[in-house]
């Protein structure tokens, strides 16, 4: 998956809990299906991925603020 993407769909992340969002709009409805595809492309390559540490990535790369420098990603 490209880092675009994943960028993209970290702007799409809520800061908010999963369980206690409502998928009543547009925004929350296509991010929760762009969540669904992304998670079942890793189940479906079989990755075995952290996907706590996974959305903070996601979070911490929107934020401009990532924890591991390029070379320690690779």
């Amino acid at each position: 998956m490209s880092r675009k993407l994943l960028a993209v769909i970290a702007l799409l992340l809520p800061s908010i809990a999963i369980a206690d969002m409502e998928l009543d709009t547009l925004k929350n409805k296509a991010s929760y299906a762009i969540g669904v595809d992304v998670a079942r492309s890793i189940k479906n390559r079989g990755l075995d991925l952290d996907t706590d540490a996974l959305i903070q990535g996601m979070r911490d790369e929107t934020a401009g603020d990532t924890r591991l420098d390029m070379s320690e990603m690779a």
